[in-house]
């Protein structure tokens, strides 16, 4: 389900309104970043976890005091671990303002760490078959933050928002129950299902 059509539902959960630029139903798109911010934040989802190797930022002045500065992902919501090449995990990594600092003895080869995303530039995920519940709770949530500048009801404001919770409850029980869920170590995948997963 794409972008607009969030936009859409969260308009109709709240009455005969249709989502049109140039009209108050706009702040749909204002406060979409923040629903669905709210809705990741929610749980650990499968679908959220992702792996990336980290880019060193060389010539950093934190050499100086024996760190190695790498750089996270731009989508990088909750940071879960670092990884070394040979599967060890960075016993002493820090977090900064401007990424990640680890002990120079650490830094030789690959630093490689799992996170969860924000989704925010992976709409196609919400377009799998495992995040409808996931995107009904988003549409509910964002029908809650929208509805006091539509309609002015905060009764149905709350509504909206239990209706939301019922859906993330859904979808993390759902979640949880995915034996193919890519939170797990592609390693452990592998052997599971005797498959590739990249």
């Amino acid at each position: 389900m794409d972008r607009t059509e969030i936009y859409r539902r969260a308009c109709y959960c709240l009455g005969d309104y249709d989502f049109k630029e140039g009209t108050p139903t706009e702040v749909c798109a204002r406060l979409y970043k923040a629903a669905l911010g709210e809705a990741c934040a929610r749980h650990n989802w499968s679908f959220t976890a992702r792996y990336a190797e980290l880019k060193r930022k060389s010539g950093a002045a934190s050499e100086l005091a024996g760190k190695a500065l790498y750089g996270l992902p731009p989508d990088c919501m909750k940071l879960v671990q670092f990884l070394r090449d040979g599967g060890d995990e960075v016993s002493q990594p820090e977090l900064c303002a401007d990424g990640l600092l680890v002990p120079l003895e650490e830094a030789e080869g690959r630093i490689v760490v799992r996170y969860h995303c924000d989704l925010l530039g992976d709409v196609s995920v919400l377009e799998e078959s495992r995040t409808v519940l996931f995107v009904e709770g988003v549409v509910h949530l964002l029908a809650s933050k929208i509805c006091m500048a539509l309609t002015s009801n905060a009764q149905m404001a709350q509504v909206q928002s239990e209706l939301a919770d019922r859906y993330f409850y859904k979808a993390i029980t759902e979640d949880r129950q995915q034996d193919w869920s890519n939170a797990v170590a592609p390693e452990v995948i592998r052997k599971r299902n005797r498959k590739t997963y990249l």
